[in-house]
């Protein structure tokens, strides 16, 4: 192996020292260096391992840690998440003028930075987040309380490392996400807005559809052939506004945190064709063919919560077929596409 240092130098080295090098630029971030006694260990240390030119890689990738634009920091994945290091945007992002200042706000440890009202839920995803990617990395998004009292949010993209020297450490990239969640916010609160606007006015076509058809079937009691006709129209909007009723709970559900997912073996082919023959009626209205093509699924058997998965593509075709001219023409198709990584279950 051969390393080309910034200065363009070349340097050989064995396996060994290789490891060591790998090693030792991992070190650089872990240590707090802005503290003289650690950097003097760390130049030490860097120098009974490569000597000088380590070093000075050594001193370049700990003013790189201190310059970096936001937040960073690392510690110990065990019960206590004893802090290591931060650097100084992370220091500023907690309103702490110093290492000392910032250890004492938190309790110089990981479930310190986090709101105590978060913390469970942020562990438990951190947790499967790191199983999932085979303890590689994980992304969370939490509240904090700077020194001064204000709360704010958080970004967390964290790494696990499993050290010789140092044991099991989180490094953790932050950012202060505060002003995104709420421009996020206003956007939510505009969609949902425009939801309920645009909700409300369809669930005028099928009500008033209902009291129509309703009162028309009232006054031909005696004519069979209308009064089924009627019946047959106040079902299918009775249908349309239970659909409307139940995109208005789903909402609701998503946004109190209470949605649940029930995993079952799903026949893709089945639901598209229902959702195909659902689309039918309102497509002849419009003089819209509707074509299904799924001859690029070739496993029609998945794992989903059928309800869901149904609904999904039911939204889909429905606009689809609502923004497509008369005398046009939907084609519903479904293909499988293979997933170039392994996925865990």
């Amino acid at each position: 192996m051969r390393i080309v240092h910034w200065d363009m130098e070349e340097t050989s080295v064995d396996e060994e020292t290789k490891y060591r090098y790998n090693l030792m630029e991992s070190l650089v971030s872990f240590l707090d260096i802005s503290r003289k006694e650690e950097k003097e260990k760390l130049v030490s240390r860097g120098t009974e391992i490569l000597g000088k030119q380590v070093v000075q890689e050594a001193n370049f990738f700990a003013e790189f840690a201190d310059k970096m634009p936001g937040g960073f920091f690392i510690y110990y994945a065990d019960e206590k998440e004893e802090l290591i290091y931060a650097n100084e945007a992370m220091l500023q992002i907690f309103n702490c003028s110093s290492m000392e200042e910032f250890r004492a706000h938190t309790g110089n440890s990981f479930r310190g930075i986090v709101h105590p009202d978060d913390l469970e839920e942020v562990e438990q995803s951190i947790r499967e987040q790191i199983a999932a990617s085979h303890f590689d990395m994980d992304y969370v998004e939490y509240r904090i309380i700077q020194k001064g009292g204000e709360v704010r949010w958080l970004e967390d993209y964290g790494h696990f490392v499993h050290s010789e020297e140092m044991g099991d450490i989180f490094y953790v990239f932050a950012a202060d996400a505060t002003e995104k969640r709420e421009r996020w916010m206003t956007k939510a609160n505009s969609a949902r807005t425009l939801f309920l606007s645009n909700m409300s006015h369809d669930i005028k076509t099928p009500m008033n559809a209902i009291i129509n058809f309703t009162a028309l079937a009232q006054n031909n009691l005696e004519d069979r052939e209308k009064l089924c006709r009627y019946l047959e129209l106040i079902s299918e909007s009775s249908s349309q506004l239970m659909q409307l009723l139940n995109d208005v709970l789903e909402i609701s559900r998503v946004e109190s945190g209470k949605v649940s997912v029930d995993l079952v073996r799903c026949n893709l082919q089945d639901m598209m064709q229902q959702v195909q023959a659902s689309l039918l009626p309102r497509a002849a209205d419009k003089e819209i063919s509707v074509s299904l093509d799924i001859s690029r699924l070739y496993h029609d058997i998945v794992s989903a919560d059928k309800y869901k998965l149904k609904l999904i593509f039911s939204y889909l075709t429905d606009n689809a077929l609502k923004y497509t001219k008369n005398g046009g023409r939907v084609t519903i198709a479904v293909s499988e596409q293979e997933l170039k990584e392994e996925c865990s279950e």
